[in-house]
């Protein structure tokens, strides 16, 4: 339970937003509908996506994020 916890707060969640609105923003703009396809993608920018890119972020920027915090 420890690294679930861990891995969320490392994924940033507070900038989750800042991937999810976009694509869902655009999506409903471009469609002027809700369908399946918006809520699969708004839903996998904001969780599977930032877990990855923050993720695999802060695992090769380690170092570098201690001497520039």
């Amino acid at each position: 339970m420890k690294a679930l916890n861990q891995l969320f707060w490392s994924s940033r969640p507070v900038s989750w937003i800042n991937t999810a609105f976009p694509f869902g923003a655009t999506y409903l703009f471009i469609t002027h509908h809700l369908d399946l396809t918006f809520w699969v993608g708004t839903l996998f920018f904001l969780i599977p996506y930032n877990l990855l890119m923050y993720g695999i972020n802060d695992v090769f920027d380690y170092e570098s994020d201690l001497r520039n915090p």
